[in-house]
């Protein structure tokens, strides 16, 4: 267990920003959500040989020798267009001519009928997969679309209105790629019409916590803050200041969360205020730290 997720502490577990060309996650967290993505080691092996086989079509480093027999050639090129076209359906001549060119080149002029019908055919099938839309499709639109009001509620245990929570509502699991395509288009349109920006699940947090000041009559002071939320301090000061919160006659009065959420005007997808667009945890935020104490 992740030592840092077994104490509770879930903020930015998972980072995507990158310091000095790697992801800055320790390599325990990296070894979880590969375990998550590709379910075995064999799995993550498969899907690196496909990527191999990618890189060594758009430069192959073994060649067929000058002097091999056109049918020969043939064979070995077809093979290979074929397995391009298992590991990604659908696509077309494009990006053959990007990541295969020499492939594509030789049979483009030597066996042209061959590779044309083969394109043709894998974007065929391609498209009457995806054409097809899920059954379900408006069923569980509706579903996303009232459930998600809970999920944007101001309560104790809240969670970032992501992708991932949004299709935990659903009765059986939907894939995200699934979610994305053709069969699910009303699916997909609820997905990104929802979906909470970091700063709006701060904001969230925030308000939650300035209502249990109010409750549990504490001083509105960063010690309380402290004691109630995770939300950095810095992303709490943001807040205060741009909202320009009166804490001390707002914690006398009461905090009625939902309609104070409401008074603030902002959208889901609210960006933060401005001038807040700085790392708060993790590496990248402790070399900030560094850098800024140089100067």
């Amino acid at each position: 267990m992740d030592l840092a997720y077994a104490a509770g502490i879930r903020r930015q577990w998972i980072r995507l920003s990158t310091t000095r060309g790697q992801i800055d996650m320790p390599l325990a967290r990296h070894l979880l959500i590969s375990l998550h993505l590709f379910g075995s080691a064999e799995k993550f092996e498969k899907c690196l040989a496909e990527e191999s086989l990618l890189t060594s079509s758009a430069n192959p480093t073994v060649r067929l020798k000058e002097k091999a027999l056109p049918e020969s050639k043939k064979k070995a090129y077809r093979e290979k267009i074929s397995i391009l076209l298992e590991v990604k359906p659908g696509i077309g001549m494009d990006y053959l001519w990007v990541n295969a060119y020499q492939v594509t080149r030789w049979l483009n002029e030597n066996d042209k009928d061959w590779l044309l019908s083969e394109i043709t055919r894998d974007v065929k099938q391609k498209n009457s997969v995806e054409s097809v839309v899920s059954d379900e499709d408006e069923k569980y639109a509706t579903i996303l679309k009232e459930g998600v009001e809970n999920l944007y509620r101001i309560a104790q245990k809240q969670v970032r209105v992501n992708i991932g929570n949004m299709l935990a509502l659903l009765p059986r699991k939907v894939s995200r790629e699934r979610a994305t395509r053709k069969s699910f288009p009303l699916v997909s349109e609820q997905l990104e019409l929802h979906l909470e920006s970091l700063w709006h699940f701060r904001l969230r947090r925030m308000i939650w916590t300035m209502s249990e000041i109010a409750r549990l009559k504490l001083p509105p002071n960063s010690s309380s803050l402290k004691l109630l939320t995770t939300v950095p301090h810095v992303a709490c000061q943001a807040l205060i200041n741009h909202f320009e919160w009166d804490l001390d006659n707002m914690v006398k009065e009461g905090i009625d969360g939902e309609v104070m959420l409401r008074n603030t005007g902002v959208s889901r997808q609210w960006e933060g205020p401005p001038g807040y667009d700085i790392p708060m945890g993790g590496n990248a935020y402790m070399e900030m730290i560094a850098s800024n104490s140089k100067l």
